[in-house]
């Protein structure tokens, strides 16, 4: 599981306002991009695979399509060291990979949040392509996907859960549908 335990310094070189649609209201938004530069071990916790395939000539930058649904994220802003800016149900995706000399690899991703204050909005706008300090954890019972409609559907199946609804373990919407079918066909 891709988690950043560990204070990390990183290049904050974007950050982007915007909004998002909750139902029929829009949600005030924020995205922003990430970029890591240092050993590759990091990606033992992202898709460890992809190491193998650095070494491999003619290899320039590599794109997961890993989602990270649910993280939360804590970014040292430098007035209080005790009260970092804090983003929950973060979605982390977007991650490019570029090798570099020495088992070193730079590593770019894409952080969206609606976890946002005007404070917060700013702190982070005024830290735009200055290095910054972060930590990224995942929360209990996460899952990191490679599909965006399999994140959908697993977020769709917590906020059931949360409601109280029965889960079937394991079960996504593909399941269920075959479920259906072949239930379907016992009937006749």
């Amino acid at each position: 599981m891709f988690e950043l335990k560990q204070p990390t310094t990183v290049l904050l070189s974007s950050v982007t306002n915007r909004s998002e649609r909750h139902g029929d209201d829009q949600a005030p938004a924020v995205s922003f991009g990430l970029t890591y530069e240092g050993s590759s071990r990091m990606l033992d916790t992202l898709c460890p695979e992809v190491r193998q395939l650095l070494g491999l000539p003619g290899i320039e930058t590599l794109s997961l399509k890993t989602i990270c649904q649910g993280w939360t994220v804590l970014i040292e802003h430098g007035i209080d060291e005790d009260d970092p800016i804090k983003l929950g149900g973060c979605k982390v995706d977007h991650f490019k990979i570029t090798p570099k000399n020495d088992q070193m690899i730079e590593l770019k991703m894409r952080v969206a949040s609606t976890d946002l204050t005007p404070m917060r909005l700013g702190l982070l706008g005024m830290k735009v392509q200055q290095e910054i300090v972060v930590k990224m954890t995942a929360p209990k019972g996460a899952t990191q996907t490679s599909d965006d409609a399999e994140a959908k559907a697993l977020e769709k199946q917590k906020t059931q859960e949360a409601a109280g609804q029965q889960r079937i373990d394991g079960d996504t919407p593909e399941k269920a549908l075959v479920r259906a079918v072949k239930g379907g066909r016992a009937a006749h």
